[in-house]
C-alpha cells in the first residue's frame, strides 16, 4: 500500500505541477495585452480535466491496496498520457484565438468560448455523457473515459470552428449593444457614445473588424432623435384629427337635434 500510494503521489505531483504551470500561464494571458499571447484553456476546463485523471487514478490505487498488490506506474501513465494528449488538443486549438478568448465549461457540462475582453461568450456544446447529479456536472464521477468523450467532442468541434470567426462574431455581439444602447435622446447619450466609439475602434483590429464607430453610433443617436421627433409630430397630427373629428361629430349631431325639433313641431 506504501509503495502504492508513493507510486500515485509521486507521477500526479508532475500532473499537478503542469497544471499549475497551465493555470498561471493563462493568468497571465488574462492581463497581458501582448498579442504574442493566444487563446487558453479556462480553469474550469482544466479542472474538470484534471479531476478525470485524479479519480481514476486513486481508483487504480485502491483496487490494488484493497487486493494487496503493487500496481505498475505504466497504469497511472497512461491516464496521465491520456490527460496530457488532451490539453495539448485543447491548447493547440485555443492558441489560434484572440489573446482573451478562452474555452470554459459550465456547471451543468455546458462548453462555452468566451472573451474576457468584450465580455462576451457562445456555448459551443453539451455533453450528455459526463456523469450529473442534481443537473450538475457529478465530479466525483467523473473517470478517465470522459477524457475520451470530451476529446472526441472537441475532434468535431475543432473541425467545424473557426478560431477568427467566433472572435469576431463575440465582437460584433459587443457593437450590437453599443448600438442598441446608442439609439438614445438623453442629453448624455452623445457622450457617452463617445466613449463607446473610442471602445470599439480600439478592439476592432484585434477582432478583425471594421472600425468608424463614432459614426455609425452618431447615426444611431440621430436615428433614435429623428424617430423621436416624427412620433411627436404623428401624435401632433393625431391630435389635430382627432379634434376636427370630434367638431364634425358635434356638428352632426346638431344638425340631428334641429332636424329632429323640426319634424316635431
Amino acid at each position: 500500500a506504501a509503495k502504492n500510494s508513493k507510486t500515485a503521489d509521486g507521477l500526479f505531483l508532475c500532473l499537478n505541477t503542469r497544471h499549475s504551470e497551465r493555470e498561471n500561464d493563462g493568468n497571465k494571458r488574462i492581463n497581458n495585452s501582448n498579442t504574442s499571447f493566444k487563446g487558453y484553456i479556462g480553469s474550469s476546463v482544466t479542472g474538470i480535466i484534471n479531476k478525470a485523471a485524479k479519480n481514476s487514478a486513486d481508483d487504480i490505487v485502491r483496487h490494488a491496496n484493497i487486493n494487496g498488490e503493487v500496481i505498475e506506474a505504466s497504469e497511472l501513465k497512461a491516464i496521465y498520457n491520456k490527460r496530457s494528449f488532451l490539453f495539448d488538443k485543447l491548447d493547440n486549438f485555443m492558441k489560434k484565438f484572440h489573446p482573451d478568448t478562452f474555452l470554459g465549461i459550465d456547471t451543468d457540462g455546458s462548453f462555452f468560448i468566451a472573451n474576457s475582453k468584450v465580455k462576451k461568450s457562445e456555448s459551443c456544446y453539451t455533453i450528455d455523457l459526463l456523469p450529473r447529479k442534481d443537473g450538475a456536472i457529478n465530479k466525483k464521477a467523473l473517470k478517465a473515459e470522459h477524457l475520451d468523450t470530451i476529446a472526441k467532442w472537441a475532434d468535431k468541434y475543432i473541425a467545424r470552428t473557426d478560431p477568427k470567426a467566433k472572435d469576431k462574431y463575440m465582437f460584433n455581439e459587443l457593437a450590437k449593444d453599443k448600438l442598441k444602447a446608442a439609439k438614445s435622446i438623453s442629453i448624455f447619450a452623445k457622450l457617452h457614445n463617445y466613449f463607446a466609439a473610442r471602445k470599439l475602434d480600439k478592439l476592432a483590429p484585434e477582432f478583425g473588424a471594421e472600425g468608424g464607430w463614432r459614426n455609425k453610433l452618431e447615426a444611431a443617436r440621430q436615428e433614435a432623435i429623428t424617430k423621436k421627433n416624427l412620433q411627436k409630430v404623428n401624435a401632433q397630427k393625431a391630435k389635430e384629427i382627432e379634434k376636427e373629428n370630434q367638431k364634425i361629430a358635434e356638428n352632426i349631431a346638431k344638425r340631428k337635434q334641429k332636424l329632429f325639433r323640426l319634424m316635431h313641431q
